[in-house]
């Protein structure tokens, strides 16, 4: 009987599952932490060249740094929700000012559209008249 147990144990398939990646398990909140450069800005259709080169840090607590060349560091906060329909992303600078928008989320890109609050929240991740849109590349 002994035997039979353990030819059992040794030969069924392991009951444990291989560890599933970090980047797999991960969701958007944690996906999107870290520190981005902007590679392309519109407002509306026209091309926002003095944004390129912006950085934004982006934290698990929902903080954030935007460093823009020739303008410095402001603090913003900023709140995902991965779940809905179309992810949103909303960002509060510190000076108060509210945008809502939507964003995508694709390895080492982050694209994101960005209106002001009181506005329709765009619903395609895309250039919207009256909007903002930001392209980002995460920083190795």
């Amino acid at each position: 009987m002994r035997f039979a147990i353990g030819f059992i144990l040794l030969t069924a398939p392991p009951l444990i599952a291989a560890p599933v990646p970090k980047e797999i398990r991960a969701g958007d909140d944690q996906r999107i932490v870290g520190v981005w450069t902007l590679t392309n800005a519109k407002y509306g259709d026209t091309d926002f060249e003095s944004a390129v080169g912006t950085k934004w840090t982006l934290g698990a607590d929902g903080k954030a740094i935007r460093d823009r060349p020739n303008e410095g560091v402001g603090k913003a906060t900023f709140q995902i929700d991965s779940k809905a329909l179309v992810k949103t992303f909303d960002w509060q600078t510190g000076e108060g000012n509210t945008f809502v928008g939507v964003y995508e989320l694709d390895g080492d890109r982050f694209n994101v559209v960005l209106i002001a609050k009181g506005l329709v929240r765009p619903t395609v991740c895309q250039p919207t008249e009256g909007g903002f849109y930001f392209e980002f590349k995460r920083e190795k």
